[in-house]
């Protein structure tokens, strides 16, 4: 009995140890002292987890120390830092490995929310970040909210650098750090990113992924409000080493709703005063393209206001000597937010230049309940303009004329393009020598003209009354009587 009591007592000896060595674990961030402790002494698992606080000098840091788990050292993962760690100018982790007590570990993981400075505490200043290539993954908020408290302090982390090697990007990794990047690069090793991955990095105006060979898995579209990894950031350029890369992310799931910023190496693009296309001084809009001969308008501010005649400058703009052409119009490019408005009385013409609109370009420019002057009230179509997108010009129902003039160029027009324009009750279509294609019925439920009073179409002949009233879709309303008239 006696030597089962002693067996009892070692066994809680043993217990406290164990927890107590926990204590010493946990909490690591109050004290910069380095220890080495196992999870638990008595385990039987050979894959045991090791938990080392570890001097941060030893992976470039200026003070502070870092907590790694690992169960091999050639696989180790940082799960936080001392309240007193900070890494300053250039900081690698020292390349992604260190020696402490004769051993070399190499850091291949940085866990959550290992540098995340919530605690309204800082641990980089002015510091430019590389992440090595030793390291495969950065998991959610590791290096969130590393932005300084007020606009006038120091910054933290001002430079974000990828090496060939990471993998995995999660959610909230680097949201709200103070990064001055106005571009950032991945490398081809990166296959996911997870949700507002980048999200409210507001510098970063462009994302380079001309190193890859494949298509990155995100969860949501990339500028979704709430969960897009580049939410709040100011992205208009998202770069591909050639078309077909870039084709592969235009037809992939949650990428295709940001092709509007997709370009290839040599695209050029640039945000500028609005004043070069005519409209207020004050805001501003973006453009890119292949050339400077062949440029979108894809963004304006939320200052932006056009008054008056408004034709985009003819078209065209000269900026840093060099003129541009702009050939379209992006999707949603003018489509306003609901505390803002980019028209003002405003007598609007397509010029010859633009080819495309797209999806919901304009749709909804027209007076609510919070401003009671018009937007667009006129609006012309000036030879040149081939495709008017889905939604193009829905709910711009400030229009004062009850016609609507097509030119010969127009070739197709999508779903609902001028739904609920209620003014309009004329169609002309007398300078086309062809069928303009439609996706459904033009006054169906997807009709490009439902909501209009649209009820007299012009043609320049009975030829082409005759084949509008033979064609798909337009046949709909052929056998009305007097819908297509011979102008």
């Amino acid at each position: 009995m006696k030597k089962i009591s002693n067996i009892f007592k070692m066994m809680s000896i043993a217990s406290l140890t164990c927890f107590l060595g926990s204590i010493t674990t946990v909490g690591l961030k109050n004290n910069d002292v380095v220890s080495d402790k196992k999870q638990c002494k008595n385990s039987i698992n050979e894959n045991e987890v090791i938990t080392k606080e570890i001097d941060a000098k030893l992976i470039g840091a200026d003070k502070g120390t870092f907590t790694i788990e690992y169960t091999t050292p050639s696989e180790c993962k940082i799960t936080g830092c001392s309240w007193s760690f900070l890494a300053t100018g250039d900081f690698n982790f020292n390349g992604g490995k260190f020696v402490c007590d004769g051993v070399e570990y190499t850091i291949t993981e940085i866990g959550v929310g290992a540098f995340n400075t919530s605690l309204n505490l800082w641990f980089f200043k002015n510091c430019n970040l590389t992440i090595p290539s030793t390291i495969k993954k950065i998991d959610t908020g590791a290096f969130k909210y590393n932005a300084p408290l007020f606009p006038c302090g120091d910054k933290e982390i001002i430079n974000i650098n990828f090496e060939e090697g990471v993998e995995y990007i999660g959610k909230s990794a680097f949201e709200r750090c103070s990064c001055e990047n106005s571009k950032i690069v991945l490398p081809n090793s990166v296959k996911y990113i997870g949700e507002s991955a980048f999200a409210n990095t507001k510098s970063i105006k462009e994302l380079d992924l001309t190193a890859l060979d494949h298509v990155i898995q995100i969860d949501a579209d990339p500028f979704n409000h709430l969960r897009g990894f580049l939410y709040w950031s100011e992205t208009t350029m998202i770069r591909f080493k050639d078309q077909t890369m870039k084709d592969e992310y235009s037809n992939s799931k949650y990428w295709s709703s940001a092709a509007k910023y997709f370009g290839l190496k040599n695209d050029v693009y640039d945000e500028i005063s609005s004043k070069y296309i005519g409209a207020n001084e004050e805001s501003t809009f973006t453009f890119h393209g292949p050339s400077y001969k062949q440029t979108k308008i894809t963004d304006v501010s939320n200052k932006f206001v056009a008054t008056g005649n408004f034709n985009f400058n003819g078209g065209k703009f000269t900026y840093n000597r060099t003129e541009y052409v702009i050939s379209e119009i992006a999707h949603d490019a003018f489509h306003p937010t609901p505390d803002s408005w980019y028209f003002k009385e405003c007598k609007l013409t397509i010029p010859s230049t633009i080819k495309k609109i797209g999806d919901r370009a304009f749709y909804g420019n027209s007076r609510n309940i919070f401003f009671t002057s018009k937007e667009i009230i006129g609006l012309n179509f000036e030879e040149g303009i081939e495709d008017i997108g889905i939604e193009a010009f829905k709910k711009c129902d400030d229009l004062e004329s009850n016609k609507l003039v097509l030119p010969n160029s127009l070739q197709h027009i999508g779903n609902n393009a001028f739904e609920g324009i209620t003014s309009l009750e004329e169609l002309d279509l007398s300078a086309l020598d062809h069928v303009i294609n439609l996706d459904a019925n033009p006054f169906g439920n997807n009709g490009c003209f439902k909501g209009t009073k649209i009820n007299t179409i012009w043609v320049k002949d009975q030829a082409m009354k005759d084949k509008y009233c033979r064609e798909k879709y337009w046949t709909y309303y052929s056998s009305t009587e007097n819908m297509f008239k011979v102008k």
